[in-house]
């Protein structure tokens, strides 16, 4: 994201860059060695990047390089332990393998807080990041002035291991030997509270900015705030000083998300401005930039203009074609499987008969990806759910109970999960009612119903009680929706679980202590031939 924003900055500002990014053939260059297991040629790449990065003093471009390596791609993960393997001292070899690591860590666990996060999600992390740490040691040990190896100290050891004062030794000593601002700003994320330091210590890294001439220390605060704080007053004038520095032309320090996130919504942005920003914007859709960070700044403008009436439209087709080339060299990205098969079957619920089945089954491979390493994740089930209702509509109600049941199990709050499987088996009741009053015994369409009738009940009664017991017990502080905004859903379920015919029919699920109400989950092999692994990208 941040080289995204770098470059950003500088289109906006009318600077030539000092880092330009990479192109797509230098990007390809190292993509096809790397899945073609050439890492002879990796490290040639690698060890040229580096001794450029010393003598230009850019030191961007080596870290573009190492982006790289952050993919699931199982012929890249491959080439990566060879190269480890082959050549033991190779600081490059070890800094690659490590940024992998760490994105399938990242992957397994997800973004949420820790306590909202699945425990064996933690485990599979806390196994990665054990892994990639080692990694990180072992490559600063070898190459100190290589800084996507300093990189790797942040974002691991960094974050556990290491006391304030470590910290700060650390920083400065990367900083002697590779000036540049982007090291303080990654040393800020293990500085901040968010990772068990302080505001003192996030002040005192960016006191260091005083060692390079890219940033001031009100620069890094401000920055720093906008990262890792959720103080409004103090958003504010974060927010607010960067849109002064960009009003005024100061240039110097101004190379982050204030201008595609906020610099649209503060009072006193240059209008006059406008098309710049825009072609800025379309710029990094061209050049593959962050899909949702795009996605802000382009719906931003729009809001705030009246010069760019489809503009977000026009972002999110630009971004779009470079998406799927991101997800062919990422495949077992959990966030890119799930956008992949929901662009597949985005339309479906708008249609009926075979062309929404045809969709949802073309979509089902790509969110196949996804468990991967997104098994204990909720909302990879939750998007599970939707495609396999759209591959078989008639019998959705049973091949989607599973699907629900993997949801609903390993959601930290069952709040939301609980109101879509309610949901969607009152909605299979009712219509298999009304099939009922419709039809004659016999008939195939009765048959059915009754089926749909008898298999839903019990389903709606424990998602029925869940949500509403839920709902009972739902503080100040929760996930997902609000209980207060959904009252004819709560009175709905509230009905279903007074229900006595239901009740009678559903008596285990009608007594059960909240406590298992949410479901335990279902492991794979519980779903047959439907989870075996393939591959829709090779």
């Amino acid at each position: 994201m941040r080289h995204f924003l770098i470059a950003l900055f500088m289109t906006l500002t009318g600077i030539a860059p000092v880092h330009a990014g990479l192109s797509q053939a230098e990007k390809d260059q190292v993509w096809f060695a790397l899945v073609d297991g050439d890492y002879t040629a990796l490290e040639d790449q690698m060890r040229k990047a580096h001794e450029t990065s010393l003598e230009t003093g850019e030191f961007e471009t080596v870290r573009d390089y190492n982006r790289l390596f952050k993919t699931t791609h199982p012929d890249a993960g491959e080439t990566l332990e060879r190269w480890v393997e082959a050549l033991p001292d190779s600081a490059y070899a070890k800094t690659a393998l490590m940024w992998r690591e760490y994105h399938i860590a990242w992957q397994i666990r997800g973004r949420k807080y820790s306590s909202l996060t699945h425990p064996k999600s933690l485990e599979g992390y806390k196994r990665r990041m054990e892994q990639a740490s080692e990694l990180a040691v072992a490559a600063f040990a070898l190459a100190p002035d290589y800084v996507p190896a300093s990189d790797a100290i942040f974002s691991t050891v960094a974050q556990s291991r290491m006391t304030g004062e470590e910290l700060l030794q650390f920083v400065e000593n990367v900083m002697r030997d590779t000036p540049n601002y982007r090291t303080i700003r990654n040393a800020v994320y293990p500085a901040s509270p968010k990772w068990g330091g302080s505001w003192e210590l996030v002040e005192m890294v960016c006191d260091l900015t005083r060692m390079t001439d890219q940033a001031s220390y009100t620069d890094c605060v401000a920055q720093s705030i906008i990262d890792v704080s959720l103080d409004h007053d103090a958003l504010t004038w974060a927010r607010q000083h960067f849109a002064d520095k960009f009003r005024s032309g100061d240039t110097s320090g101004y190379n982050h998300d204030i201008v595609t996130v906020y610099v649209a919504d503060v009072p006193g942005f240059d209008k006059t401005r406008e098309a710049e920003l825009a072609d800025a914007i379309l710029k990094m859709a061209r050049d593959g930039g962050d899909f949702h960070e795009l996605e802000r700044a382009a719906v931003n403008l729009q809001l705030n203009s009246q010069n760019f009436p489809d503009f977000a439209q026009q972002v999110r087709q630009v971004a779009g074609e470079q998406f799927l080339q991101k997800f062919d060299r990422d495949p077992y990205n959990i966030e890119y499987a799930i956008m992949r098969s929901g662009h597949e079957t985005k339309p479906i619920w708008q249609q009926h008969g075979s062309r929404s089945e045809a969709k949802a089954r073309n979509a089902f491979p790509y969110w196949k990806n996804a468990l991967k390493y997104g098994e204990r994740r909720a909302a990879v089930w939750g998007q599970g759910a939707q495609i396999v209702r759209g591959m078989n509509p008639d019998n959705a109600y049973r091949t989607a109970f599973p699907f629900f049941v993997n949801l609903v199990a390993y959601a930290s709050d069952p709040t939301t999960p609980a109101m879509d499987m309610f949901g969607f088996y009152y909605r299979t009741r009712n219509k298999a009612n009304e099939i009922l009053q419709s039809s004659a015994e016999g008939d195939s369409r009765y048959e059915t119903a009754l089926d749909m009738a008898e298999f839903a009940q019990c389903p709606l009664m424990r998602s029925a009680r869940l949500l509403v017991e839920s709902c009972a017990r739902q503080g100040e502080y929760y996930e997902g929706i609000s209980c207060q905004n959904v009252p004819e859903d709560l009175e709905r379920a509230s009905s279903v679980v007074e229900d006595e015919a239901l009740r009678k029919a559903c008596r285990k699920e009608a007594v059960m202590p909240y406590e298992i109400l949410q479901y335990d989950p279902l492991p794979l092999t519980a779903f047959g031939d439907l989870l075996t692994p393939s591959d829709p990208t090779r």
